[in-house]
C-alpha cells in the first residue's frame, strides 16, 4: 500500500502484504518501523497464531474478549476475570477514547477487525474498511449484490448498506442475520464463548444460557451448510431427466455461497408456522427459516422450495430491470416450489429403488403448516397426477384455491411482498 502525490505517483510505501491460494493474510510488512508480522493458520483456515519481529512486551498477559451483538469486543479480561480494559464504538467503528477505561494491545476492534497501525484501516479479508468514512477502500468485487430494486447497492463502497448497527460483514461482501450470529464469524463466536468463560462478573447460570445460545447459532449454522451441500449431492444423484437438472442446479447456485455478496440473508423465524418463507425486502432476498427446521431431516427439500422462490424473486428483479412490473401470482409460485421439492424426493426415492444411490431417501413428503395442517405431497408409488392433485389439496388448505379449483383473491395476489421484518430476526 503507498501513498501517492497531486499527480498519482508513488511517495512511499506504507504497508506491503501477502496473501496465500486462499485470500489469507501470511505476512505484514511495516517499512517505516521494520515490522514483519506472519500469520499462521490450521487445516480449516482459522488464525492460530501471529508473529512478529515487534518486541514482546515485558509483562505479556492473556486477554479474554467479551463481545457485543455485532462481534465487537467491548471488555477484556485477564485469566482471573479482572477487567484490563473496555472500549465503546461509533456505528462505523471508530472507538472513542475515554481515559478511564484502561488500555490494550488486541488489535480486533469493531466486528473482531484487525486494526492495521500503519493504515489505521480495519482488515476486512476481502477489503479495507474505512471506519472515519463508514466505506470500504476498494469498490464490492461480485457486481451480483447491486440490485436494481436497492440503490444503496450501487455504491459498490458502502458498508452492510449503511446500516451497521444491524448487520456486518465479516469478509468484506456478505452478513448472517443478526439471530444467527450475523454480526461474527464461527471464530468470533467461539471467541465469545471463551471470553463468557473467564468472565468473573457473571453467574455460573448466566454464563451457561449465554454459552448455550451461541452454541445453538454454531449449531444451526453447521445444520444449514450440511444441507445445502447435501441438496447439491442429491440434485447429482437422483433419478431425474437432465433438464430438470440443470434447473435444480440453478435454483440451487441462487443461494450463491456464503459470503459472497449475492444478497440472500439467511435468518431465523419468529415463529413455527412453516418450515420456512422467503420475502423480497429492500433488495435483500430473505429466506427465514423456523428453528425446528434445520434440524429436520427434510431441511434439505425445504431448501429447494424456498431456493426456487429465491430464483423466482431474482427473475422478477430482472423483470423490473427491463421494464415488466410483474410480481407472479403467489398460487403459481408455491405450486412451482413445492413441485420442485416433491420432484426431487421422488427422483431420489427412484435413483435408491433402482440401486443407482446407496442414500434411501424419505419414502413420502408431507407438509405441515399452522396454517394448511398437514398435507402429503408425494409417496412411494404414487402417479404424476396423483402428485399435482396432492400439491393443489395443499394449496386449497392454505387458502389459494377455493372448492371449485378456482384461484383466489389470496392465491391471485402477489407472492413476494416486501417487509414483513416482524416475522423473522
Amino acid at each position: 500500500m503507498q501513498t501517492l502525490d497531486a499527480n498519482g505517483n508513488p511517495v512511499s510505501t506504507v504497508g506491503e502484504y501477502e496473501y496465500d491460494g486462499d485470500g489469507k493474510r501470511v505476512k505484514k510488512h511495516v517499512p517505516s518501523t521494520g515490522e514483519v508480522t506472519v500469520f499462521v493458520y490450521d487445516a480449516g483456515g482459522k488464525l492460530i497464531g501471529e508473529y512478529s519481529t515487534v518486541a514482546a512486551p515485558q509483562s505479556p498477559q492473556v486477554s479474554y474478549t467479551t463481545a457485543d451483538h455485532l462481534g465487537s469486543p467491548r471488555i477484556l479480561t485477564d485469566q482471573n476475570g479482572t477487567t484490563i480494559s473496555r472500549r465503546d464504538f461509533m456505528p462505523y467503528g471508530e472507538e472513542i477514547a475515554r481515559s478511564a477505561y484502561g488500555s490494550d494491545t488486541v488489535r480486533q476492534k469493531f466486528t473482531t477487525y484487525e486494526r492495521d497501525g500503519e493504515t489505521d484501516l480495519d482488515y476486512a479479508q476481502a477489503r479495507l474498511l474505512n471506519y472515519g468514512q463508514g466505506r470500504f477502500s476498494s469498490p464490492d468485487p461480485f457486481l451480483s449484490s447491486g440490485t436494481v430494486v436497492n440503490p444503496q447497492t450501487w455504491n459498490r463502497y458502502v458498508y452492510v448498506s449503511n446500516n451497521p448497527v444491524t448487520y456486518v460483514d465479516p469478509f468484506g461482501l456478505y452478513a448472517w442475520s443478526r439471530a444467527l450470529g450475523g454480526s461474527a464469524s464461527d471464530d468470533a463466536l467461539r471467541q465469545q464463548i471463551t471470553g463468557i468463560q473467564a468472565d468473573g462478573n457473571i453467574s455460573d447460570e448466566e454464563k451457561t444460557a449465554k454459552i448455550a445460545a451461541i452454541n445453538d447459532i454454531l449449531t444451526k449454522r453447521a445444520q444449514f451448510r450440511a444441507s445445502l451441500s447435501r441438496l447439491a449431492d442429491i440434485v447429482l444423484r437422483a433419478d431425474i431427466s437432465d433438464s430438470f437438472r440443470r434447473y435444480a442446479a440453478a435454483i440451487l447456485l441462487s443461494y450463491g455461497t456464503e459470503n459472497d455478496g449475492n444478497n440472500v440473508l439467511i435468518a431465523l423465524r419468529t415463529n413455527e408456522d412453516a418450515p420456512a418463507f422467503t420475502r423480497e425486502d429492500n433488495g435483500r432476498v430473505v429466506v427465514a427459516v423456523a428453528a425446528s427446521a434445520f434440524s429436520n431431516k427434510s431441511f434439505a427439500f425445504t431448501l429447494f422450495h424456498e431456493g426456487t422462490h429465491i430464483a423466482q424473486i431474482n427473475a422478477w428483479n430482472y423483470a423490473k430491470q427491463s421494464g415488466f412490473e410483474i410480481n407472479p401470482a403467489t398460487v403459481a409460485a408455491e405450486f412451482e416450489a413445492y413441485y420442485n421439492a416433491a420432484a426431487l424426493v421422488r427422483g431420489l426415492d427412484s435413483a435408491f429403488v433402482n440401486n443407482e444411490t446407496p442414500e434411501k431417501g424419505p419414502e413420502s413428503y408431507s407438509i405441515t403448516t399452522g396454517q394448511g395442517g398437514g398435507t402429503t405431497l408425494w409417496q412411494r408409488g404414487w402417479t404424476e397426477v396423483e402428485m399435482r392433485s396432492a400439491i393443489t389439496t395443499h394449496l386449497r388448505n392454505l387458502g389459494y384455491i377455493d372448492g371449485l379449483g378456482r384461484t383466489t383473491d389470496r392465491g391471485a395476489s402477489g407472492a413476494f411482498p416486501g417487509g414483513g421484518r416482524g416475522q423473522w430476526k
